[in-house]
């Protein structure tokens, strides 16, 4: 099967790496001497190297892209307990291994068949099935606190763009809701100490809010 991901090109320092389950849509990998970012959800939730930084890493290196990939179709179908993991190597050299447990009520034990990427990962993601409902739970508080304030949640909206996400990592900078507080405490609108006021006592609920921009 050919591997979409072999396609990423770059234009102007900017790496444009197509999505994997939607060739058309592509993601934008930007690589710098001690630092790499990407702008799909992956990345933006965790800012860790995400499997566009790493296919583009692979390019550069001169390396396959699908090195290190382990296919949706390779999900493990042995029926065991989640402390049940494995570690698979995709090539000889032991670069980019990737950790597999079996599925247990509810918790996905081999990432959609890719694998996670460390067993602190998989120990999160097992984690985080057992707490599900509570996630649940806050994911809807969010939901609902940008539903009430869509004065906050325009503002958020612009601060978040793509285009201004792209201009900061450009910088060497990076966009946080503190940094969106100390801008509007800068900037100074007449409804400044409103809206800082709701992102402080929404602060609980800041990586949920972030995920749903």
């Amino acid at each position: 099967m050919e591997d979409e991901s072999a396609k990423a090109i770059k234009k102007e320092g900017i790496w444009h790496v197509p999505s994997q389950s939607n060739p058309e849509k592509t993601y934008e990998a930007v690589l710098k001497a001690n630092n790499a970012s990407c702008t799909c959800a992956d990345y933006l939730m965790r800012h860790r190297q995400c499997k566009h930084i790493l296919v583009v890493l692979a390019m550069i290196e001169g390396r396959d892209p699908a090195v290190g990939i382990i296919p949706r179709k390779t999900i493990m179908n042995r029926k065991s307990s989640p402390q049940n993991i494995r570690k698979v190597v995709t090539n000889g050299d032991g670069y980019n291994p990737r950790y597999f447990a079996d599925s247990s009520g509810g918790f996905d034990g081999t990432a959609q068949g890719w694998g996670y990427k460390s067993i602190e990962a998989l120990k999160k993601a097992f984690w985080y099935s057992r707490h599900r409902s509570e996630f649940k739970h806050r994911e809807n508080m969010a939901r609902k606190f940008l539903k009430n304030n869509p004065e906050v949640r325009e503002l958020l909206g612009q601060y978040f763009s793509e285009g201004n996400m792209l201009d900061s990592w450009k910088d060497g900078e990076e966009l946080t809701l503190e940094g969106l507080i100390d801008e509007v405490r800068r900037e100074n609108p007449s409804n400044a100490q409103e809206i800082i006021r709701l992102l402080e006592e929404a602060k609980p609920l800041w990586k949920y809010i972030l995920g749903m921009l």
